[in-house]
């Protein structure tokens, strides 16, 4: 079988790996430059528990969704722009920093109201509190900037500008 991805990670591999271990409870990925998971792969682990695909160029989960036994998973640093973990009946461990998300995801899921359940969404899109600013506020920033040089001056302090 020949790779559709030359000089890139290898899915191909990667899928026959994983159909070859149908009892996996624990895998990491992480930081394997992926662009992609293999869906044939994935779908195969029923009883995977954890699940870290941290530091990969992901932009698409949606074949996680297959793995109903899933109880953590990791997908910091990717390129993910939407997640759907609705049918993840045991996902109590959740962890999406640094990625490209626009909207906050649907947390309907059945495990919401576990006691254990985390999900962390630091440095995404959809958090950013700055949305609106207009960078007319950074000009008014400077015309303060030159009024404390004044009052330095007066006050017999150093110039920023001088060395």
């Amino acid at each position: 079988m020949m790779c559709e991805n030359v000089g890139e990670a290898c899915i191909c591999k990667l899928a026959r790996c994983l159909s070859r271990c149908p009892n996996l409870r624990y895998l990491d990925l992480a930081g394997n430059n992926l662009g992609a998971l293999p869906e044939e792969g994935i779908a195969s682990l029923e009883k995977l528990e954890y699940l870290d695909v941290s530091g990969n160029a992901l932009k698409d989960l949606s074949v996680v969704a297959q793995l109903s036994s899933l109880v953590t998973l990791k997908a910091d640093d990717n390129l993910l722009t939407s997640v759907d973990f609705v049918k993840l009946e045991n996902l109590t461990q959740v962890s999406l920093n640094r990625n490209k998300l626009e909207f906050i995801p649907d947390l309907s899921w059945p495990t919401i109201t576990s006691p254990t359940f985390s999900i962390q969404l630091d440095e995404n899109p959809c958090l950013d509190s700055d949305e609106g600013d207009d960078d007319d506020d950074d000009d008014d920033d400077d015309d303060d900037d030159d009024d404390d040089d004044e009052k330095d001056e007066e006050e017999g302090g150093p110039r920023r500008d001088e060395k």
